[in-house]
Parts: C-alpha cells; sequence; structure tokens
C-alpha cells in the first residue's frame, strides 16, 4: 500500500475528503463523491486508505452507506486544521 499523498492517492484528494467528512459527520462514500464529484471507485479506495492509517472510522468496509467520521484521536495527533 501506498502511503497517503504518494502513487495515485494524492494530498489534495485526501484532505478535500477529510474536510468534507470532519464538517459532516456520518457522510457516506457516495455522498462524498457526488459531493466533490470524485468517481465513486476513487472515493472508496481513498476512504479504506485513510481507514488504514487510523485518519477515520468505517471507511474500511466496502459499502456505501457506511456512515463516516474523523477519528478524533489520530485528528488531535496531526495537530492540523482541516
Amino acid at each position: 500500500m501506498n502511503p497517503i499523498g504518494t502513487g495515485k492517492v494524492t494530498l489534495w484528494q485526501a484532505s478535500s475528503i477529510l474536510r468534507l467528512i470532519h464538517k459532516t459527520p456520518g457522510i457516506t462514500r457516495a455522498e462524498l463523491s457526488a459531493a466533490l464529484g470524485i468517481n465513486k471507485s476513487v472515493t472508496t479506495n481513498i476512504t479504506a486508505r485513510l481507514a488504514e492509517a487510523g485518519w477515520i472510522m468505517g471507511g474500511g468496509e466496502r459499502t456505501r452507506s457506511v456512515p463516516l467520521v474523523i477519528n478524533p484521536k489520530r485528528l488531535n495527533v496531526a495537530g492540523v486544521l482541516i
């Protein structure tokens, strides 16, 4: 697996998704795709990587209806305003 920001997942894509999940807790991958204009498969891959890295919770499952939320422990460690 490539870390976030290398390969096919850009920092812009990951930060856009994190920002929208932070502003809209419980948003689904289908809603993320529609809001950002990103292909659903791309959104699924990015959220899976963010879940593996511990940034979000609920992104490891591959179904569209799973609500996504920011991992509050990881957000505090990052020290970055998203």
